[in-house]
């Protein structure tokens, strides 16, 4: 089926609620997956590698990548797939979305020209998947960043804990707003 594409080009969205304790099963496309998850917790699978996922986390699937969801609570999500001539240079894996939730707007976009198919709808779409692969790129840039920021973060705590440390100064060194500051280093 893949000759049938020709340029980039997506195939399906929608939106989905899966209830608590259920399971996708294994399954395999031929196309790039994208799985946006609003809400819940639980793990993605991907090629026997398990992720992790919970609120405002992506699930990006490479093609001819088995994988299946199990869900440890309601799960709502959005999911869109395509196709890309050129690869896109991104494992699959599980991924944050940015503070302004970026990929979550534009993936509902693109599930909403989907459904509506407006005039123009195809070509919408084309110029919302280049867009889509813009975020994306910028979201593992920024990742590997971010790392290094909470990183540093990290060290500066050790090397001065015997100081009395401001938490949303620290943030905004690191390039943080307080609140995901605060919740990364929660979950850490």
């Amino acid at each position: 089926r893949k000759e049938m594409w020709t340029k980039d080009e997506i195939v399906l969205g929608f939106n989905y609620i899966h209830s608590k304790n259920t399971v996708v099963p294994n399954q395999i496309h031929n196309f790039y997956e994208i799985v946006y998850y609003k809400t819940g917790d639980g793990v993605m699978e991907q090629d026997g590698i398990p992720n992790v996922y919970s609120d405002h986390t992506i699930s990006f699937t490479r093609p001819h990548t088995w994988h299946k969801e199990i869900h440890h609570s309601r799960t709502v999500l959005m999911c869109i797939g395509f196709y890309l001539e050129d690869d896109l240079k991104l494992e699959s894996g599980v991924y944050h979305d940015d503070e302004e939730f970026s990929l979550q707007k534009l993936i509902q976009e693109i599930i909403t020209e989907c459904t509506k198919q407006r005039t123009s709808y195809r070509e919408m779409l084309h110029l919302k998947l280049q867009e889509l692969i813009i975020v994306l790129n910028r979201i593992k840039g920024c990742g590997e960043r971010k790392a290094y920021n909470f990183n540093y973060s990290i060290n500066y705590i050790r090397e001065n804990y015997q100081q009395k440390l401001n938490l949303k100064n620290l943030a905004d060194a690191c390039g943080y707003s307080y609140d995901y500051f605060r919740h990364q280093f929660q979950q850490r």
